[in-house]
């Protein structure tokens, strides 16, 4: 059977977020027995290295270029539902249909969910939303921020949604929020990443070493600058060395002390290699934090704010921190001896099995619903009548 994915983001390097977990969903459906189609609208780019890297990773590789020009936001203040699709996508989908008629089509964010109508009601119609984009600006100005990228109206958001047979949401929460705009088709899947048997070393009179690891989104930013003005403000910077790696290194509108930027790691593992205590400072946002689902299958001692760690099984205390001046107060007053980091330990580790446990149901179940549609439209009528049943029950109650 094969599949199609489209997506405007590269799934090579994942050094960010939504690259790996392009990654991570396109490697299950093949791990189920799928032929996996990756097509890539090039709005981040692509390089040589890109190139080769999905090529050898996919089973077949399709490159719609974009044609350079800048989205225009239609909606007023926000953008309108296809303000950023280009309708190329589309017609190379329909194209590459007509060759491979694929059983089932899975497009990232709900902005691109225009290329689903490309395809008829044979075939599985998936948008892996990967965040909450219907109300964004209103979210991130919560958090003190301006808003960027792609944000729209729940309106807007509500209409791509129901685009899709089945709508797959990141955590529990935003699966709530989806089923609330009115689709009855929400699945949760998360994020996998690989697991890791880690255990904190020995450093006797060294100094320990504190790692955040990150791109350089927005909401990365300002949650790194208020964890970092702290410590250089509360003496922490004494009894640590603080490390920061990946892109957010090049974005950094000022220094990065007392931190030292590392720079980008083509191996997330050879940075953990070299840190004794994560931190995720991270201060709002939607969707899911990656970095948090990484640290935590590394099996790294973890300490992280509660906006760090929403959509996974949280197991000590030291994961749900209010802010990061919380987190940064932590480390000035507190030792983190070796019994401690390895408490960390042994708590990242059981929220990595227990996470990477639903999150296999999920991948599962979503492999059935492309392998057995049948049973798909059987559900979804099945749904379709309850809800409609629940619906005069409620008006004749409401009547009577």
């Amino acid at each position: 059977m094969d599949i199609l994915i489209v997506s405007p983001i590269p799934s090579h390097p994942p050094n960010q977020g939504n690259s790996a977990r392009i990654l991570a969903l396109g490697r299950a459906m093949q791990c189920a027995g799928l032929r996996v189609h990756f097509l890539y609208h090039t709005m981040e780019g692509l390089t040589e290295a890109q190139h080769r890297a999905m090529a050898s990773c996919w089973d077949e590789l399709h490159i719609v270029p974009t044609d350079g020009r800048e989205p225009m936001m239609t909606g007023g203040s926000v953008y309108r539902l296809d303000d950023w699709f280009a309708g190329s996508v589309a017609e190379a989908a329909r194209t590459l249909h007509r060759r491979w008629r694929f059983a089932a089509v899975i497009v990232n964010y709900v902005w691109m969910s225009a290329v689903l109508e490309a395809f008829g009601a044979d075939v599985v119609k998936i948008i892996d939303t990967h965040d909450i984009f219907g109300g964004r600006d209103g979210i991130l100005g919560a958090a003190g921020l301006q808003p960027s990228w792609y944000f729209t109206s729940v309106a807007e958001e509500a209409r791509g949604l129901a685009r899709a047979d089945i709508v797959l949401a990141i955590h529990a929460d935003e699966a709530r929020h989806f089923r609330a705009l009115g689709h009855t088709g929400v699945s949760v899947i998360g994020h996998l990443a690989a697991q890791h048997l880690r255990h904190p070393r020995l450093r006797g009179a060294e100094r320990l070493a504190v790692g955040y690891l990150a791109s350089g989104n927005p909401l990365n930013l300002a949650s790194f600058e208020r964890l970092r003005a702290r410590i250089a403000a509360n003496g922490a910077a004494e009894r640590y060395r603080f490390l920061l790696a990946g892109s957010i290194c090049s974005r950094l509108p000022g220094s990065a002390a007392p931190f030292e930027a590392l720079g980008f790691f083509d191996q997330v593992d050879t940075f953990y290699d070299s840190i004794d205590l994560v931190v995720n400072p991270m201060i709002g946002g939607t969707g899911l934090k990656i970095k948090s689902v990484e640290a935590v299958f590394q099996g790294m001692p973890l300490i992280a704010t509660a906006s760090a760690m929403v959509g996974l099984p949280v197991r000590h205390p030291l994961h749900s921190l209010p802010d990061p001046e919380s987190l940064a107060d932590l480390l000035r007053r507190h030792p983190f001896g070796e019994a401690e980091l390895r408490a960390l330990a042994v708590a990242s580790r059981d929220c990595a099995a227990l996470y990477a446990e639903t999150v296999r149901a999920g991948l599962a179940e979503l492999a059935a619903a492309i392998t057995a549609p049948d049973q798909l439209k059987s559900a979804r009528r099945a749904s379709r009548k309850s809800r409609n049943t629940a619906t005069r029950l409620e008006l004749r109650s409401s009547s009577g």
